[in-house]
């Protein structure tokens, strides 16, 4: 149970969490198309056929978002039998934009804010992500097939630790979970802990789950607020033609 949550957050926060909810408002964009002040996705892009993104004038490039689909297809390969992976891997490049997009906006606030984290909070969050693993061997195929190295991962964890940081701050009363609402939850899903001998072993890693529930519900007015004043760019293979 405790290594299923695990990564399930891991999962979570490094593709979902980071992607967020996307409001459905009308076009606020002005001048060429492509360029959309306010809004993640205009009618005139196709985000699976952008190479590269500028947000705020941060650039987001063709090989930073081919590894995002990379990894987006990997997790939803381990998640969904193959038919229905299927279904989706057509889409798994726009909403690897989609999230880099969200994470470039949420770490330009968390820049904003002050939001640092300290290298004994990322040692502890490597250190306790690593030992949901049976040993090192699993570890090590897990991040192999994700494409990605343990500086890498650690990297991930930062910006995961400080959006962390960012939400609690500005989000906090909202996305609290209560010791009552972990309870309930407990209550209702007796079969996700009958191997469980002390709860309090997996208790933070329930909480972080049902945490990640509630950010999800209420991210969607938080990213509209990040998104009012943002200019966002986009350019395809045949805009360089």
């Amino acid at each position: 149970m405790k290594k299923k949550v695990a990564l399930i957050l891991f999962c979570a926060l490094i593709l979902t969490g980071l992607s967020g909810c996307k409001g459905k408002k009308p076009d606020r964009s002005q001048g060429t198309p492509g360029t959309a002040p306010g809004a993640i996705e205009t009618p005139s892009v196709d985000l699976n056929k952008v190479t590269s993104v500028t947000v705020n004038g941060t650039v987001i490039d063709k090989k930073m978002i081919d590894h995002e689909t990379r990894q987006h297809s990997v997790q939803m390969k381990m998640k969904l039998p193959e038919p229905q992976f299927k279904m989706i891997e057509p889409t798994m490049r726009k909403k690897a934009v989609d999230s880099l997009i969200n994470r470039t906006l949420l770490l330009q606030r968390a820049d904003r804010a002050g939001t640092r984290i300290t290298p004994e909070e990322l040692e502890a969050k490597f250190v306790s992500v690593r030992a949901t693993y049976p040993g090192d061997v699993e570890f090590q195929n897990h991040i192999k097939a994700l494409g990605i190295t343990e500086e890498g991962l650690k990297k991930e964890l930062e910006v995961q630790l400080r959006v962390q940081k960012l939400l609690d701050r500005d989000m906090g009363d909202k996305i609290r979970v209560t010791d009552e609402e972990l309870e309930e939850y407990r209550k209702q899903n007796p079969e996700q802990f009958q191997d469980v001998i002390d709860f309090e072993e997996v208790e933070e890693e329930v909480r972080t789950f049902l945490r990640a529930g509630k950010e999800r519900g209420a991210m969607e007015a938080y990213y509209d607020a990040l998104r009012e004043n943002a200019t966002i760019t986009y350019e395809t293979a045949q805009d360089r033609r």
